[in-house]
């Protein structure tokens, strides 16, 4: 009877210890914890995003060192702060990724992706003279973006005058036809532009010139002789 009631007992003694100990695993290790964010995580190409991975932290009695930074795109920098920021040069999606590195010599990392949205790509076909008086196609329905998402294009005549009288002469908008059609009766060279702009707001502007040459009428002159022969009286009055 001492035995089967002192064995249970054993059994009870030697699970809690196992129990407490379990959750010990990992004490005593050194290893950051490397968090990071991105104030946006969608941009235009050519915009700049702010990195934080300030709520990264180190064991104690540890401090973080210095913070690596991947941007994904062969670009890369060293802080000492856990913030920075990146201007990114090429479109798609970037794994940034962090290495935070304490003085013991221990890391870990973390990474947040970017999606960088190129610009729409301007296809535009035109004349490049007139004459006074005629009217120009300008095609830009071949223009698109390389994402396949939906474009706006914008036409500027003249980007000399204010045409919508708000004070900025390069944001006129004389057409929104994909195809556009310019009449000038007047001959000079033409400057004018053409804007494309897709679903997330990226901008593309190119240029273009028209030289308008006079038109010249070739005048022919003709003569006619006429014979008048008169018989008989003339009276006079």
């Amino acid at each position: 009877m001492i035995r089967n009631t002192k064995y249970p007992t054993f059994l009870i003694v030697a699970s809690l210890v196992m129990v407490s100990l379990s959750g010990c695993t990992g004490l005593g290790s050194n290893v950051p914890n490397a968090k990071i964010s991105a104030d946006q995580t969608e941009i235009n190409l050519g915009e700049t995003v702010n990195f934080d991975a300030r709520e990264s932290t180190t064991p104690s009695p540890t401090i973080i060192d210095e913070f690596q930074w991947d941007f994904g795109d062969g670009g890369s920098k060293t802080t000492k702060q856990g913030i920075t920021s990146y201007t990114f040069v090429s479109s798609g999606y970037h794994d940034v990724e962090v290495t935070v590195l304490n003085d013991d010599g221990e890391i870990d990392r973390d990474s947040i992706s970017i999606f960088v949205n190129a610009p729409p790509t301007i296809v535009l076909e035109m004349p490049t003279f007139i004459k006074s008086g005629e009217t120009a196609t300008l095609d830009a329905s071949e223009s698109f973006d390389p994402e396949g998402a939906g474009i706006e294009v914008m036409w500027d005549f003249n980007i000399f005058p204010d045409s919508n009288n708000d004070g900025d002469p390069a944001n006129d908008a004389d057409s929104t036809l994909r195809i556009a059609e310019l009449m000038i009766d007047q001959a000079g060279n033409r400057t004018g532009s053409v804007t494309v702009v897709d679903d997330k707001g990226a901008v593309s502007t190119t240029s273009w010139n028209l030289m308008v040459v006079s038109r010249v009428f070739n005048i022919v002159w003709e003569e006619q002789i006429v014979e008048a022969n008169w018989n008989g009286y003339l009276e006079q009055g």
